[in-house]
């Protein structure tokens, strides 16, 4: 018996099912076999939706040898080979070596040449598929190994994970994430499954979910945002009180009051302990730790809501259409915007990032490239009163940078300036990033016209301004214009 075992990851797939079927030769007729579309998980059923396969439509023959039987009776009739894609065979896991006894018939009964190639889009236990395959007591002609290296799921990966779930397996995983009873008797299969695939754990009866980026993918998907009511702390209609600890509600109320506004570690350390008459200093590390606790409690609850910590000033309370603001410091988003300075740190960026393999040839050409260039550049960039630029942080990395410059007070126009050393993270970050300088522009210096100047081949550049309310100047095609109102 022939078996291909493919393993992921999942972007790799299709082009290993396609190599398969052009080694098998051009005349091979293939049947594809998709564990997912089963009603229950069940031997019987399995070879129900086998047959409908080969039959071509839904077929109900109740016992797991009349179905067999069917399929070896069709499978005859064909004058070429034939392989079988059985695909999502992890939902198969605790019935594999009664499916593959029952496909070994298949294979010996029938007069034709059957292969059978099996897939999972699941990366989580497939060394253990594999295992159990060679365990098996069966007498295999081969079993092909697509070996892949171990890596840590991203973000597309875990969210191709999460979309394979069930309905009820991810409301499973939500009621886990926020701390409510599982009862096992009531989600028997589906939570089994769920610790077969490695997706959560049971330990001590306590459920636990393996994968953090699952976690992530809820809470982007999740608009819940607190609100202060009445001197009580709420999510749209529900009362959160009984979610946090007295003093978590302390400090959530504080924060709520000043939404966008930093809170100082003196005000969060006065609600925290009675410090005023204290001749003892309160403990700055104790105050991150309970922040730490907070976030994690908010995170439990799936508030998208975030806590920021403005470093040596306090924290800042982010609700998830709120932009925090200071004089110096603009967060939203996720993304970091410093009053770009007259810095080391500064010279080494650009003198890395404006490399001529890395930039486009029309950004070269007025680019600064030597050490004094770049000096001379970013002193302009922070001293004249013309320009108005910020660094651009993500997780504590410098990524690029935006601003004005050109600054017309008569004429109320200024012309916007950008640059990220990673042209990816425009898809990801643009509209944030040109937002933020569009609203710096109208509340700050009360402009009416703003222009930005993109090269003719940075069409995501264009597509993000052109969302925003930018025109193509009719003469320039590269320079787009917004009129502010």
């Amino acid at each position: 018996m022939n078996i291909t075992y493919i393993f992921p990851p999942l972007t790799e797939q299709q082009p290993k099912i396609d190599w398969v079927i052009k080694q098998k030769g051009k005349s091979i007729l293939t049947y594809q076999v998709d564990c997912r579309l089963l009603d229950h998980v069940s031997v019987s059923n399995f070879f129900e939706l086998f047959l409908s396969v080969c039959n071509n439509r839904k077929s109900k023959m109740g016992q797991v040898g009349n179905c067999v039987t069917k399929i070896n009776t069709l499978l005859n009739h064909k004058k070429q080979p034939i392989l079988i894609i059985i695909k999502n065979i992890q939902y198969l896991l605790p019935l594999l070596g009664s499916v593959l006894l029952k496909l070994t018939v298949i294979k010996e009964e029938s007069h034709n040449s059957v292969d059978f190639l099996f897939t999972t889009t699941d990366c989580l236990y497939s060394d253990r598929i594999y295992e159990q395959l060679k365990a098996l007591p069966l007498i295999l002609d081969k079993v092909q190994y697509f070996d892949y290296k171990k890596f840590d799921y991203n973000l597309r990966e875990s969210e191709i994970i999460w979309n394979s779930l069930s309905e009820i397996q991810r409301r499973l995983i939500r009621r886990i994430l926020i701390g409510e009873t599982v009862r096992k008797e009531e989600f028997a299969a589906d939570i089994d499954y769920l610790i077969k695939t490695g997706i959560i754990s049971n330990k001590k009866q306590t459920y636990t979910i393996n994968l953090p980026l699952l976690t992530n993918i809820l809470l982007k998907s999740s608009t819940q945002s607190l609100k202060l009511h009445n001197h009580t702390v709420w999510s749209g209609e529900e009362l959160m009180t009984a979610k946090f600890s007295a003093k978590q509600n302390h400090i959530l109320r504080l924060l709520l009051e000043n939404v966008g506004k930093v809170v100082s570690q003196d005000q969060i350390a006065d609600n925290l302990w009675d410090t005023k008459d204290s001749e003892n200093k309160f403990s700055v590390w104790a105050i991150d730790k309970f922040i730490q606790r907070l976030r994690l409690r908010m995170k439990q609850n799936l508030i998208a809501d975030k806590i920021i910590a403005i470093k040596t000033k306090g924290y800042c309370y982010q609700n998830t259409t709120h932009c925090i603001r200071t004089e110096e410091l603009i967060i939203k988003d996720g993304l970091k915007f410093i009053l770009m300075e007259n810095n080391k740190d500064n010279v080494y960026f650009y003198n890395k990032a404006f490399q001529k393999k890395q930039l486009r040839k029309v950004l070269w050409q007025s680019t600064p490239k030597t050490d004094k260039e770049i000096i001379d550049w970013i002193k302009e960039v922070t001293t004249a009163e013309s320009h108005y630029y910020f660094s651009i942080w993500k997780n504590k990395k410098m990524i690029g940078h935006v601003g004005l410059d050109r600054i017309n007070c008569l004429n109320q126009s200024a012309r916007m300036g950008f640059f990220l050393d990673n042209p990816k993270l425009w898809d990801k970050f643009g509209k944030t990033i040109f937002s933020v300088m569009i609203n710096e522009a109208k509340n700050r210096f009360h402009l009416q016209f703003l222009s930005a100047d993109v090269a003719g081949d940075e069409p995501t550049q264009i597509r993000i301004l052109e969302q925003l309310g930018f025109k193509k100047d009719l003469v320039k095609k590269s320079l787009l214009t917004l009129e502010l109102f």
